[in-house]
């Protein structure tokens, strides 16, 4: 599992966080779960069962329709992979109406399969949380190069167990 280095849910804000939290949820099976259901109706007032309704509707839209496999942490887990980053992106990028974002980063996401019950999806969540009252920011991501290797011919030892001794 890939997790992005500086980058954690709190990071992420509120709208980020939630939508995280609620989107490990549903692609679990637990986005019935009480406390998940609770914690949205308290955050989101009213809104709370569309945008929780939604994130299910994203993680069935990935899961089912998609081309590939999504990476998750574990519920409760304060790290963020980079398919989490992702999603989060796109549903900044839809709360911003930028179709282009939203698509590229969808597109990655499903593996280029499926793509209009992603949008439909992405745009019902990004909606949702908007009429809630959180707006979903865009991952802070800082690229960085990779660093030289301190000797360039330094000899590297692997060791190797065999054998149930």
């Amino acid at each position: 599992m890939a997790f992005v280095a500086q980058i954690t849910i709190p990071s992420l804000g509120d709208g980020g966080g939630y939508a995280v939290w609620g989107f490990r949820a549903a692609a679990l099976g637990q986005g019935r779960c009480d406390v998940v259901v609770r914690g949205f109706k308290t955050a989101f007032g009213d809104y709370g069962t569309p945008a929780l309704g939604g994130l299910r509707f994203l993680a069935r839209a990935l899961g089912s329709e998609g081309a590939r496999r999504i990476c998750l942490a574990a519920p409760g887990c304060c790290g963020v992979t980079c398919d989490e980053l992702s999603i989060v992106a796109m549903l900044a990028a839809a709360q911003d109406d930028d179709a282009a974002r939203r698509d590229a980063h969808l597109r990655w996401l499903m593996g280029g399969r499926g793509e209009e019950m992603g949008r439909a999806a992405a745009n019902t969540v990004a909606h949702s949380f908007k009429a809630g009252g959180f707006t979903i920011e865009a991952p802070p991501v800082v690229l960085e190069s990779a660093a030289a290797p301190k000797k360039p011919f330094e000899v590297v030892r692997a060791y190797h167990q065999a054998g149930h001794a």
